[in-house]
């Protein structure tokens, strides 16, 4: 149970910082996508099933302000969540190397199929080198700031996990 109110609370707060606290401090090309940390967190700590249900919490909140009806969020992280269980348990993703990498790899992913949504339900958006370019630097700040807040999950869930339960208190 507490597990699943810190992953709530980690959703909230990753909401919030994408919503609020990064559109007004830096600009476009420097965002992480703490959603995906989150899910990608889920994935290699808990398993591909309770990945699976943050991944459609996640991309259900991320989905809030693209276009009625287009569904990316969900799906992006359900494909995040799938790679990431599988490539767990083929590879050695413990590795800051490779987990950068996959970050990457996830952003570039991302970034393709949101370009071409907005491309095809806005005619007057940023042009393609533009877009290109944004990408490129999302890529790069996912790729070096994503392992190290992949580790500070990783650290928290070990603190969480031996810290001492409320009911140890009430017995001694």
């Amino acid at each position: 149970m507490r597990t699943v109110l810190l992953y709530l609370l980690l959703t909230l707060i990753a909401h919030l910082l994408q919503t609020v606290l990064l559109p007004s401090l830096a600009p476009a090309g420097l965002h992480v996508d703490f959603f995906l940390i989150l899910a990608v967190h889920a994935t290699f700590t808990h398993g591909a099933t309770k990945g699976y249900v943050l991944a459609i919490l996640v991309g259900i909140l991320s989905d809030l302000g693209l276009p009625p009806g287009v569904g990316f969020g969900p799906l992006y992280y359900l494909v995040a969540v799938f790679l990431a269980s599988v490539l767990w348990q083929n590879l050695n993703l413990q590795s800051r190397r490779y987990q950068a990498i996959f970050l990457g790899l996830c952003t570039l992913l991302q970034g393709w199929g949101l370009g071409l949504i907005l491309m095809t339900h806005n005619a007057e958006s940023a042009g393609v080198a533009d877009m290109a370019r944004i990408l490129v630097w999302r890529i790069l700040v996912v790729a070096i700031v994503g392992p190290v807040l992949l580790s500070a999950l990783m650290r928290l869930e070990r603190w969480q996990k031996t810290s001492p339960h409320p009911e140890e208190y009430q017995q001694g």
